[in-house]
């Protein structure tokens, strides 16, 4: 499993010098293969791993919230997948998991919600370390190994979720990478363009929709940037319209000079 949304910035650039505002849940994207039924990865499905801690919220197959008196804050957690045009996918975009092995993968609740760019998010996909993390479930602490999505698959996730909603998150984090990833747009591109999923024909499609909403200062992009970041402020606020502009070029400049790499 790989995570991504809201957690990826920090991941991808652990010694920012601002912090970010971090997320109210959690997103997971199962592997191509999990899905397909290509591996048996667990020796327990996915849903006895967590399910004496988590519990489906109800309705809903893909989002599990934290049970009462579970350890930690109350967290929510989305399990993804790449859609697939071999598996039904049904009304509210859950994949339903038809081969025995992906359903065995996930366990008999459990089923991920199709997510356009979960192929290339496990394409483009990283590990990093974190040292000295606190268990909930055991005593003491552990270095972690955290599978995470890199930077196109982190870009092309958010791109996507601009086309199909309206949520001021998603501009701040791509705002907020852009803007601490390095110390030019430029330097910034060239760690988008380093990557083996750099010409993915979902990247391609990403730049354009990045490029719609971050095309303004008052455009959802840089908006999403200022409202996550001054929340009790608003458009003639000095702070607020100082960080729209500041998230504005920096994610166009980015955005141009990935756009003219792709398309020369």
């Amino acid at each position: 499993m790989t995570v991504i949304g809201g957690l990826i910035p920090p991941l991808l650039v652990p010694a920012a010098a601002g912090s970010h505002v971090g997320s109210a849940d959690i997103d997971l994207c199962l592997s191509v293969a999990i899905t397909r039924g290509d591996t048996q990865e667990y020796y327990k499905s996915i849903q006895k791993l967590i399910e004496p801690y988590f519990e489906p919220v109800p309705g809903n197959s893909f989002r599990w919230q934290k049970k009462d008196g579970a350890p930690g804050r109350l967290l929510l957690v989305d399990f993804l997948g790449p859609e697939s045009d071999h598996d039904t996918t049904t009304v509210d975009g859950t994949r339903l998991l038809e081969d025995e092995v992906a359903a065995a993968n996930a366990g008999p609740a459990l089923r991920p919600f199709a997510l356009r760019a979960g192929e290339l998010i496990d394409v483009d996909a990283e590990t990093s370390i974190l040292e000295g993390v606190e268990l909930l479930y055991h005593e003491g602490r552990a270095d972690v190994d955290v599978r995470h999505s890199g930077p196109v698959g982190f870009l092309t996730a958010k791109a996507f979720a601009f086309a199909g909603r309206s949520d001021s998150k998603d501009g701040y984090d791509v705002s907020w990478w852009c803007l601490n990833a390095a110390k030019t747009p430029k330097e910034v591109a060239q760690l988008v363009m380093a990557r083996p999923a750099f010409k993915h024909d979902d990247f391609q499609d990403a730049v354009y929709f990045l490029k719609r909403t971050f095309r303004e200062p008052d455009y959802p992009g840089p908006m999403g940037y200022a409202i996550e970041s001054f929340p009790g402020l608003r458009r003639g606020d000095d702070e607020f319209d100082r960080a729209a502009n500041a998230a504005y070029a920096a994610v166009a400049a980015v955005v141009e000079e990935l756009h003219a790499n792709l398309f020369s």
